[in-house]
């Protein structure tokens, strides 16, 4: 928003630009989202809360839906400046998407009769291009919070499923080895070589869902490492067989790692939790220009092109390659299972 009102600014030579969200039943205005003269931001604005149809214009524009202009804000008793300055006229604007109003967009000129009836009609429009690229942003946020919630869940199912069963387990085999010693120590071997292969397998995925939780530690142990640790957590996890094609740790900026080992992830979680599938194969190739990301399974496949309500998997990996510019290609059929190509593009820097 910081960027909108700046250029609103810039293009109309306004003395203020600010926009308004609505709350509840008040108007904030962000201090990032305002400028005042050459000030960067409007540093006094980020305690201003206005009622809706009750304090200021812009709770008058936010309550009615339409867009109030002000000739001269010494004669309006409805002003109420964000910030001490030199305004001489106003107009704010309702920002509405579908019938709704989420916000204003408040400028204001140091000028008197500043506005007239051609600058409401071009500012609306503006203002409802920025409603929609307002909306689009908290939906956005929306949705990442939903996926974080999501894999805070899966971290919790992969603790109850994996690392909690391989601790009751070692505790079963602790006792068995320990009443066999007692009785006949000769038998107690296999349930100790139990013990301890359940003590590997827990503390490897231990060692994984550390590293999900921890993924800095891309930088020192390197992409591939990330890779292997993870799959080979799924292997002793789900006894899936995996296949894995690594190549040597390519040099990659941080956030090409850490976006391509979430992709790996994402789409590992999907081969177990959605395709049942029973043979994974991960490859990884590093060329001058490109870094592909391949994984691969035999599961149950699925139409592409439907749609999947609460599944946020897919979207998210599309959005972590258009980030870093690179493309994802899948292919799947039901019953065929499915393969995933995550494709980004490497700067001359890296």
């Amino acid at each position: 928003m910081s960027q909108t009102v700046r250029l609103v600014q810039d293009s109309f030579g306004y003395y203020h630009v600010h926009i308004g969200l609505v709350e509840g039943d008040e108007v904030t205005f962000p201090a990032s989202a305002g400028v005042y003269g050459d000030e960067p931001q409007c540093h006094g604005c980020a305690s201003m809360r206005l009622r809706v149809g009750r304090d200021g214009i812009s709770g008058r524009v936010v309550a009615a839906g339409e867009p109030i202009l002000v000739p001269d804000v010494s004669r309006d008793p409805r002003f109420i400046p964000l910030q001490e300055g030199q305004t001489g006229s106003s107009l704010v604007l309702p920002l509405r998407v579908r019938g709704e109003v989420i916000g204003v967009l408040d400028v204001e000129s140091d000028r008197l009769s500043a506005f007239d009836e051609s600058d409401v009609v071009v500012l609306q429009s503006l203002a409802d291009q920025v409603a929609v690229a307002v909306e689009n942003a908290r939906l956005y946020e929306q949705a990442q919070r939903l996926a974080a919630l999501e894999e805070r869940q899966r971290l919790a199912r992969e603790l109850h499923d994996s690392v909690s069963q391989a601790l009751y387990g070692i505790g079963l085999g602790a006792r068995t080895a320990r009443a066999l010693l007692d009785r006949d120590p000769a038998q107690a071997s296999e349930p100790l070589e139990y013990v301890l292969s359940l003590a590997d397998a827990g503390l490897a995925e231990m060692r994984a869902l550390i590293f999900e939780l921890r993924p800095d530690s891309l930088e020192r142990e390197g992409l591939v490492a990330a890779l292997t640790k993870q799959t080979a957590a799924l292997q002793g996890r789900h006894n899936l067989e995996v296949h894995t094609e690594f190549p040597e740790e390519p040099a990659l900026p941080i956030e090409v790692k850490e976006a391509l080992y979430r992709i790996a992830q994402e789409a590992l979680n999907n081969a177990i939790k959605h395709a049942r599938a029973r043979r994974v194969a991960v490859r990884l190739e590093g060329g001058a220009r490109t870094i592909l990301l391949e994984v691969q399974d035999d599961g149950l496949g699925f139409d592409p092109l439907a749609e999947y309500p609460g599944h946020l998997g897919l979207r998210t990996m599309q959005e972590r390659t258009a980030r870093l510019g690179g493309t994802l290609e899948l292919e799947s059929e039901p019953g065929r299972g499915t393969r995933l190509r995550a494709r980004i593009p490497l700067r001359d820097s890296s």
